[in-house]
């Protein structure tokens, strides 16, 4: 499944506008809405044919590291890329490309914190477009498989999962390194 599904199989799809930051540690964490991702990020696009622009979806900074949650121009309107960017070096790095669609909990690419801000920030989207909360919660009832960080996000919003679900780990999940980057 795309990463355009990663959150709740399509039903929650979201690109979310709302902001927060959280503390962790010593470590300040960020997330923050769509905007313009840095130029160097398009350095680490997988090369055309396979991807030639990308939008940002969402990006969440953990000091040192800037994440950026992207859509390819191959995708359907959803988000796979994952590139992570260090302010040290300015160095970015392609983390995920999922042309396939599998459902991956992005927690298996990013640290857990960095990967429930991205979740945060799709399931109040979906919030948002789905337009009251008895009817995202209707939706949240249909979805069978979660990851770990889609489980804390909605449940930090406030909502009630569905019985019998199917929790997607990310160490259930055996990429190689050349899996998961053209």
């Amino acid at each position: 499944m795309k990463l355009k599904t990663l959150f709740v199989r399509g039903v929650l799809i979201s690109l979310c506008g709302l902001g927060l930051s959280l503390a962790l540690h010593s470590s300040p964490l960020t997330a923050t809405p769509p905007a313009k991702a840095p130029q160097n990020v398009s350095a680490c696009y997988p090369k055309a044919p396979l991807v030639n622009t990308a939008k940002l979806a969402f990006s969440v900074r953990q000091s040192p590291t800037n994440y950026y949650l992207m859509s390819s121009d191959q995708s359907e309107g959803g988000t796979d890329l994952l590139i992570s960017v260090d302010e040290r070096n300015n160095r970015c790095a392609l983390l995920l490309f999922n042309p396939m669609g599998d459902t991956l909990p992005l927690s298996r690419f990013v640290p857990m914190s960095v990967a429930q801000q991205f979740a945060l920030l799709q399931a109040k989207r979906g919030l948002a477009e789905t337009g009251n909360r008895t009817a995202y919660q209707q939706q949240i009832m249909q979805v069978k498989e979660w990851t770990p960080e889609e489980i804390w996000a909605v449940q930090k919003l406030g909502f009630k999962l569905p019985k019998n679900i199917k929790v997607i780990a990310p160490e259930d999940i055996k990429i190689s390194p050349d899996q998961s980057q053209p």
